[in-house]
Formats: structure tokens, sequence, C-alpha cells
């Protein structure tokens, strides 16, 4: 008994502290955001695999374009060592935020900007806005790269008013892209918070159970030391019972339980739950349905229709 006592009471210390279910409601979205996190280094390789295809085929000096994909690749590889080790967790969406935007600046300069083919690489900072800060953030984003765009042209191109015009077309692209980004960032927001919330709560409900089913086994076993009253064994074995059963199913606490012992030839319940007071006085043969198979044949029985049972 005093081995026992002394394992649980480590246990009481750990139930008293706050499930998981009682901490900060911002857990599920720092979740939800870490999973957009991984999700956007993914989509990074895929628009540096894209940039790298369109640089190939496009005619002109490549040099720089490669020297600035390396520098992205370097930059992309920095930010899963930051993931994993997470690193910074806070800042790095506003960081990469700016950097991701800096890039597409860059991309946009150095293939003569409004004449070039990556214009359209700003996309992945604006969708990326759109998914962590909605799209009010977003369509900030695309007017600042615009602005950015404009002065380029405006300092390298000699206040090309053409080039300013295609990028002001390209730039209303861009923020009515930026809106529709965020209004979609801010649904997949959502969603990923609320699947993520609801893991959690499964979570805590398993450690609950477990929790709830080492009480009850403690108890039957301090019910079986402590006293020869075999109906207080059998009242812990359905509580133990009920415990396995809500693994399976949340509504185990609705399920109808009886221990049933044999006097003379029929059944008699010596304990059981949620039973009426008539059905408590039952007395049952065991000989048909269910209970006579359970025991002719010394293993579990299930039915579907326990209405229709014999007995």
């Amino acid at each position: 008994m005093a081995a026992a006592r002394q394992w649980y009471n480590p246990l009481v210390v750990t139930a008293s502290t706050p499930p998981p279910s009682a901490r900060p409601v911002t857990q599920p979205l720092t979740l939800a955001f870490r999973h957009l996190d991984w999700l956007l280094f993914n989509l990074r390789w895929v628009l540096l695999v894209a940039i790298t295809i369109v640089a190939v085929l496009s005619p002109g000096d490549k040099i720089r374009i490669i020297m600035l994909l390396l520098a992205a690749t370097a930059y992309n590889l920095v930010v899963m060592l930051m993931l994993t080790i997470r690193l910074w967790p806070n800042a790095l969406p506003m960081l990469t935020l700016v950097l991701d935007s800096l890039l597409a600046v860059a991309f946009f300069h150095i293939t003569e900007r409004a004449a070039g083919p990556l214009v359209w690489v700003a996309l992945f900072p604006l969708i990326s806005t759109a998914l962590r800060f909605g799209w009010r953030a977003s369509i900030a984003t695309a007017v600042v790269i615009l602005a950015l765009e404009i002065i380029l042209i405006v300092v390298f191109d000699n206040a090309d008013f053409q080039a300013i015009g295609a990028l002001v077309v390209e730039g209303m692209f861009l923020v009515i892209a930026a809106a529709v980004a965020g209004l979609v960032g801010e649904r997949v927001q959502a969603i990923s918070a609320k699947t993520v919330e609801l893991e959690h709560k499964e979570e805590a409900r398993k450690l609950h159970t477990v929790r709830e089913q080492v009480r009850a086994i403690y108890q039957m076993a301090s019910a079986v030391s402590a006293t020869l009253d075999y109906e207080r064994v059998l009242e812990a074995a359905l509580d133990l019972g009920n415990l396995g059963a809500a693994e399976l199913d949340n509504t185990a606490d609705l399920m109808v339980s009886a221990v049933l012992l044999k006097e003379e030839d029929s059944l008699h319940i010596s304990a059981g739950r949620r039973l009426t007071p008539a059905d408590q006085r039952a007395v049952l043969p065991g000989k048909a349905g269910v209970l006579g198979a359970a025991l002719r044949r010394s293993e579990a029985q299930f039915t579907t229709e326990p209405f229709r049972d014999p007995e």
C-alpha cells in the first residue's frame, strides 16, 4: 500500500496543472502560423525554380540573375535553419516579408524592369502577406513594391512614362491579386487555426482520460487491498471499463454497463451504471442472446440491436 501511495502522489500533482485546453487561445494560432511558415518556405523553392526556368529561356545577361538566385537560395536555407531551431519565431514573418519584397524588386530591376519577364515575382510576397496579415497588409505591400519599381524606372530609365504606364497597369493587377489573396488568406487562416484547436482539444481529452484511468486503477487496487467487499471492487472495475471505452467513443458517459454474477442457475446484477431500478433487480437465465453466446464461447459478443435480444 505504501508503495502504491508513493507512486500515485506525483500523479495528483501532475493532474493539478492546467490542462492543455486551459492554455491561452493564442496557442492554436501560433501553431497555425508555424505551419504556414513551413508552407511558404516550400513555396519559395517552387518560386526559385520557376525563376530559373524563365531566366534560362529569356535572352540577355544571365550572370546577375544567377548571382541573385544563389543569394535567394542561401536566404531560404537560412530561413529553414531558423524554422528548425525556432530562432526569432515572432520576428521571422516580418523579416521574410521584407526580404521577399526586396528580392521581387531586385529581380524586377536586373531583368530590364517593366519590360522584363519577372514582374510576376512580386506575387509571392503579396500572397505571403495575405496569408499572414490579411488583405489590407497585402494591398499595402503591393503599393510599396510598385512605388519602389517606379522609382527604379525613374532613376535608371530617365522617367520613361511609357514604362511607368505599363507598370501601373501591371500594378493594378497586383493590387487586385493582393486583395483576393488577402480574403482567401483570412479564410485559410481561420480554417487552419480551427483545425489546430480541434487537434489540441483531442489531445487534452486523451490526456484527461489517461489520468482518470490511472486514478481508477489505483482506486481499484486500494479497494482490493483494503476491503473484502467484492461489490466495491466491481464498482471500481466498472469505472475502469467506462474510462477505457471513453478512448473509443465520446459518448461513453452515456453507456449502460453491468456486472452479472451467477447464483444457482441465474444471473444477478451485482453492480451497474445507468440502470433503472427495475433493471437492477432483473434476473437473467443466460441461456439465449448475447449473454448465452458469451457464456458458451467465453469471448466478447456484440450486437447492434439489443432491443431484439431475447434476454
